[in-house]
């Protein structure tokens, strides 16, 4: 009853950190999505807003850790070379482009698509 209520409270649909939380029809179930991809589906809006917070610190947790391993690997003289940007292939640059600069991944892929209107011209 207490899970009815919780979720009968939730308009159609609510936010939280970027993802987003949506009553599905007919039912007590509550599905997280990102960008219209469905990531999980949970029971109540606390688990749903958990999850949420638990994937915000897993990928925070693990580009840090991939940041340092870029640093001494600078340190060492083994870092990667920066790859080729390419349209469709952008996604190898981002991951490489966060690691070497430490920005988040909105900024990584504006940086990403503005060298490649400035390649283009």
């Amino acid at each position: 009853m207490i899970k009815h209520q919780q979720n009968s409270r939730l308009a159609s649909s609510t936010h939280h950190r970027g993802f987003e939380i949506r009553l599905m029809e007919g039912s007590d179930v509550l599905s997280i999505s990102l960008e219209g991809r469905e990531i999980a589906k949970v029971d109540s809006l606390t688990l749903a807003k958990e999850h949420i917070d638990f994937y915000h610190a897993a990928t925070d947790a693990s580009f840090s850790l991939s940041r340092q391993r870029v640093a001494t690997a600078q340190e060492l003289g083994d870092a990667e070379p920066e790859p080729e940007l390419a349209h469709g292939k952008i996604n190898t640059w981002i991951k490489w482009y966060r690691n070497a600069s430490g920005c988040g991944l909105r900024e990584a892929h504006e940086e990403g698509m503005r060298r490649l209107r400035e390649k283009g011209a």
